[in-house]
């Protein structure tokens, strides 16, 4: 059985890679013509963009600012730090408010982090998207093992 481990992770890296290339591609293709800001600063007619991972990271500390260098001869001033404690934003209310079967494979990695990292127990999670604990056990050992297609539901005629 440990053969059938052996060609199993490059194969689900392999179809996983197609995939987020493939979603990237198809992003891309659906933005507008308006030139979409990540940096949250305003564009040009005052709009702000979105960015999905900005707005994952919304409610999560910031981190800090860099310093300005010095002039010839002087040297610079230091930089300020970020804000302690919620860089990981691991917490439960981080967690997406999807039912279960509309979790993505990432969605569910989130979940195993923020059970495993001891920011939520099997319970919270369990209650909040109203599945077993098992469910969750089963999430785990596929984050684990490495199991991509599994966790994102394709796993036939993979899984095990």
């Amino acid at each position: 059985m440990k053969s059938h481990r052996v060609w199993k992770r490059p194969l689900a890296l392999v179809v996983m890679a197609a995939a987020i290339a493939a979603g990237g591609a198809c992003t891309s293709a659906g933005a507008s013509a308006t030139q979409t800001r990540h940096d949250g600063s305003r564009a040009a007619d005052g709009s702000r963009g979105t960015d999905s991972v900005t707005d994952l990271l919304a409610g999560c500390a910031r981190g800090g600012e860099g310093g300005q260098g010095g002039r010839p001869g002087e040297p610079g001033q230091p930089g300020r730090p970020g804000e302690p404690g919620g860089a990981a934003c691991l917490r439960l209310a981080d967690l997406p408010d999807k039912p279960e079967e509309k979790l993505s494979a990432v969605d569910k990695v989130r979940i195993v982090l923020t059970v495993t990292s001891g920011h939520a127990t099997r319970a919270e999670v369990a209650e909040k998207y109203k599945v077993p604990e098992k469910v969750f056990d089963t999430w785990k050992e596929q984050v684990l093992d490495g199991d991509w297609l599994g966790l994102s539901g394709e796993g036939f005629p993979f899984s095990t």
